[in-house]
């Protein structure tokens, strides 16, 4: 998955702090944690302090709190959703894009209607969380911002994320859309768009839209052979550590539905969109 530079950096202060607290933390390493914490000198935060943080004056730790906090195990539960909710119209981007993630990660279907809205953020960012926001979360509300996303957004990384997205949604008008799509300057796009298309379809032409457009216009149910969409997921290659480290191994998030997909049991496997 291809991540813009501030993302990146977006969460890099997170994974340190919370990579530290894993180490130093292990049962039967103390020595080893310690020596980590003392080769890193990290001040790490305890939950109550990172969950202070999200309301803080500094844009930075309030960014850094919701980043902690949406990435623990509780980071789902009400009370820190009601922060998240309102963070997501910070007077910060950064923070607006940190909680516009916590969002995806642990939103209600009724929470697509604020990422439909962030799709109009002045921050590429900002904008990018949303449409990745939404590839999680099912709401029909959704599906006409982020056709105007797939189509209008300046930002590539944004179309592309707005086309996955799209591929829940069996609607004809989405079909057309996506087909649309298909024509975008960015191949990314299109290659996006065209993983949506199989997924509701079944179907396989490739990147050319007027093979598609010929075959939405002869079929009666363009969703009669359609699969189940699934969210793409980050994943990469272990390093070395991990690789030779039993306790540093990853273990990745999984593809699983949308929140308020409908009728994923009944639908047949299809792979998931991509990233």
């Amino acid at each position: 998955m291809n991540y813009p530079r501030q993302a990146r950096s977006l969460g890099i202060a997170a994974a340190l702090t919370l990579g530290a607290i894993m180490l130093g933390s292990l049962a039967g390493c103390e020595t080893a944690g310690q020596d980590i914490g003392e080769a890193l000198k990290f001040n790490t935060p305890s939950p109550s302090q990172a969950a202070a943080w999200m309301f803080h004056r500094d844009a930075e730790k309030r960014r850094l709190g919701i980043t902690l906090i949406s990435n623990a195990p509780f980071g789902g539960e009400e009370p820190y959703l009601k922060v998240y909710r309102e963070a997501i119209a910070d007077t910060d981007p950064m923070v607006r894009a940190a909680s516009a993630h916590a969002l995806g990660l642990h939103g209600q279907p009724a929470d697509a209607l604020l990422l439909a809205t962030a799709l109009g953020d002045s921050s590429q960012l900002v904008r990018w969380e949303a449409a990745k926001g939404l590839q999680r979360i099912h709401n029909d509300q959704a599906v006409a911002p982020l056709i105007e996303a797939m189509v209008e957004d300046e930002d590539v990384d944004v179309r592309m994320a707005a086309a996955t997205a799209l591929g829940q949604y069996r609607e004809r008008g989405v079909i057309e859309a996506l087909i649309r799509g298909l024509d975008d300057r960015s191949l990314g796009v299109a290659v996006h768009a065209r993983r949506s298309l199989n997924i509701l379809t079944g179907e396989n032409f490739g990147t050319d839209p007027v093979a598609w457009l010929d075959w939405s216009r002869k079929v009666d149910d363009p969703f009669a052979k359609g699969g189940v969409y699934t969210y793409p997921v980050y994943s990469r290659d272990k390093t070395l550590l991990e690789t030779i480290t039993p306790f540093g191994r990853p273990v990745f998030e999984q593809p699983g539905v949308p929140v308020g997909y409908p009728d994923a049991a009944s639908a047949a496997p299809a792979a998931a969109p991509g990233s």
